[in-house]
């Protein structure tokens, strides 16, 4: 069976099934299939194929779309939220200043201890890295906003703008004769590890020992982490797992 290209929303099936006033077993009966075939499909366990869930999407009168479109990127704020946590929660937490957390969340900077930060959202470190991509690459529109609002200055976002492209982070480690083993040996690390953060798979964690590690400015960092994770993020479509 093939699978689907954008994952199957199970929430939006079962709030679906709720709305219309069906139990699973109802649903399960309209469509001549078992109970435990809608409750997984509920429940991530399993995943319609094609031509059930348009039979699903008929049975709960909506399009197909609704229940395999892509979702829209999650913000590091938007994971804080879900799991009804405050700024100062968080940062209670993590045992951080509420400044760090605004300014990671707004995709300023990276955030420190990725692995502590991913386990108090409930999300993997690869789910935190994807959020933070969302909230750097719209950062500009939120300055903006602000622009407008009178919450900042105008140079603030032509500073942002004005920027120059900058180089990964392979090419600054290239540059300064340092191999993916020394750097992880200097960060305690696997060199498979160091290479998967150059690939934008994953978000530095400690990002001033990476800073340190290779020879540049947390800013620096930032930007150059960024430059290969954004163009990951555009060639792949907006998946919500």
């Amino acid at each position: 069976m093939p699978r689907l290209k954008y994952g199957f929303h199970s929430d939006t099936l079962r709030q679906l099934r709720r709305e219309k006033g069906m139990t699973q077993v109802e649903l399960a009966d309209l469509l001549g299939v078992s109970r435990e075939s809608v409750k997984a499909w509920e429940t991530d366990r399993r995943v319609p194929g094609p031509a059930r869930v348009r039979d699903l999407a008929s049975a709960l009168g909506v399009s197909t779309a609704v229940l395999v479109a892509p979702k829209a990127r999650l913000l590091p704020a938007d994971l804080r939220e879900k799991q009804g946590l405050s700024v100062s929660d968080l940062a209670r937490l993590l045992q951080v200043d509420e400044a760090l957390i605004l300014a990671a969340e707004d995709g300023e900077t990276l955030p420190d201890e990725v692995n502590e930060w991913s386990s108090a959202l409930h999300v993997f470190p690869f789910q935190l890295a994807e959020s933070w991509v969302q909230a750097a690459l719209t950062r500009p529109l939120r300055l903006a906003k602000r622009v407008a609002a009178g919450q900042a200055e105008a140079e603030v976002v032509d500073e942002y703008l004005s920027e120059t492209p900058h180089v990964d982070l392979r090419t600054i480690r290239e540059l300064t004769g340092l191999t993916g083993t020394e750097v992880g040996e200097r960060l305690g690390l696997h060199s498979s590890s160091v290479y998967r953060v150059e690939a934008g798979q994953l978000l530095p964690a400690r990002p001033d020992d990476w800073a340190a590690a290779y020879k540049t400015t947390r800013p620096e960092l930032t930007k150059a982490w960024l430059a290969v994770a954004a163009q990951n993020a555009a060639d792949r479509p907006a998946i919500a797992f």
